[in-house]
């Protein structure tokens, strides 16, 4: 019998509900409908093609960080390039200090053409022996000295003005180191020669009863004086063993001389003493500090003259200094018909101290006023501004005259008890 089974009847699947994606604000447009069909469908995580996908996308990270390397370093390059175009190609210059350090060296320059009188045991020996002591901008740390020995030359910011410095008798450079220092920390190279028969050393070696019979070298002194300048201007320009410190460091156009005492009728006579001129240096400035000329005191002194182009004179004399009276200052500053002239009155003095230091309100505005005397020469400008401000600024310590005659001071007694005076 057959049976009546239903048909049976297969439920339909259920549907998922959709979940809820919020509409687009993109336009469906036939062009983007073709792209969104072209898009291929995402693929499932874990597949290969997931992983061909992710390596592609670190390929394409990779290679946008090489681009944008690559534009930062054409963007560096392009930018070192405009400032070299500006530039000239050369780095930035350093900026000079306002002050340098010292340093200090000895090189020693042998005159073969003369001789040289011992006065200690009366013989002569051939050849002049110059040693010198150079003292020099540096850069290099002082640790609280203020000379530094063999330091680093600032050959970055030379070459330097030379100044050849002379010592009075019976001293040596050091006497005068803190104004040589002075100078040196200006810009200047300061090189000062212990003249063979007049330094400390060698008179103290000669009897007492004939202490200042070596005084009598002094006219030696002149072509002393001659010989280093030369030697320091060819070392500047050749690199030699005997003072390899000046090469490259020393102006040879640039020269001046001065000294103090002795040493200061030594540098006048080198630059207006027709015995003693020695041409071809160009002197452009000579410093005469408590000097006097040859023959001072006599009769038949020297007399001065002037050259053309002729050197400026700067002369520094206390009123009361009775070692060399002012009138011998005067009488240099007198003989001179120039316009380029100065005359540094200090009040009241002894022979050394304004020059050494131990008169610090005068060693103050011998430094200021022969630093700046210097400085303007050397750069050719007007000295009447700056020098004669500094020189003026405190009366009861000092004045300072321009051309004309020499300020008024008494005659005073020379007397060789005052000269070695330090207060």
């Amino acid at each position: 019998m057959p049976s009546h089974r239903r048909p049976s009847r297969r439920r339909p699947a259920r549907r998922r509900p959709a979940r809820y994606a919020p509409p687009s604000r993109t336009r469906v447009t036939p062009a983007t409908r073709s792209t969104a069909a072209r898009r291929p469908a995402p693929a499932r995580r874990g597949s290969a093609a997931a992983a061909q996908a992710r390596r592609l996308s670190m390929r394409q990270r990779r290679q946008r960080a090489v681009r944008m390397f690559a534009g930062a370093v054409l963007v560096i390059a392009v930018g070192v390039a405009g400032l070299v175009l500006i530039g000239g190609g050369k780095h930035p210059a350093p900026i000079r200090p306002t002050s340098f350090g010292v340093g200090i060296v000895r090189c020693t320059f042998v005159d073969a053409t003369r001789s040289t009188q011992d006065y200690d045991n009366s013989t002569t020996r051939r050849g002049r022996v110059l040693v010198t002591e150079v003292r020099y901008p540096t850069t290099a740390a002082a640790h609280g000295r203020s000379e530094i020995p063999g330091a680093a030359p600032a050959r970055s910011f030379g070459p330097y003005p030379l100044v050849i410095f002379g010592h009075g008798y019976d001293l040596t450079p050091d006497t005068y180191s803190r104004l040589l220092d002075r100078w040196v920390a200006a810009g200047f190279v300061v090189a000062a020669p212990l003249f063979p028969d007049t330094n400390r050393e060698n008179v103290t070696k000669v009897p007492f009863a004939i202490r200042y019979v070596p005084e009598a070298d002094d006219v030696n002194q002149p072509a002393d004086m001659a010989f280093v300048a030369r030697s320091m201007q060819r070392a500047a320009t050749t690199l030699t063993s005997i003072c390899p410190v000046a090469h490259r460091l020393v102006a040879s156009h640039q020269l001046a001389v001065a000294g103090q005492s002795d040493g200061a009728l030594t540098a006048v006579a080198l630059g207006f003493d027709p015995k003693y001129v020695n041409s071809g240096l160009h002197i452009k400035a000579v410093v005469g500090l408590s000097g006097e000329l040859f023959g001072a005191g006599t009769p038949t002194p020297d007399h001065l003259a002037t050259a053309s182009p002729s050197p400026a004179l700067l002369v520094v004399q206390s009123a009361t200094d009775t070692c060399n009276p002012p009138q011998f200052s005067t009488a240099i500053y007198n003989s001179l018909a120039l316009t380029n002239k100065w005359f540094l009155r200090i009040g009241s003095a002894h022979h050394l101290p304004p020059y050494i230091g131990t008169d610090r309100p005068a060693f103050n505005v011998v430094a200021a006023v022969t630093s700046a005397f210097l400085r303007d020469e050397f750069s050719g400008t007007d000295p009447s501004t700056n020098v004669a401000r500094l020189g003026n600024a405190d009366p009861s310590v000092a004045s300072l005259t321009h051309g004309g005659a020499a300020p008024a001071m008494a005659t005073l007694t020379q007397s060789s008890t005052t000269c070695y005076l330090t207060s």
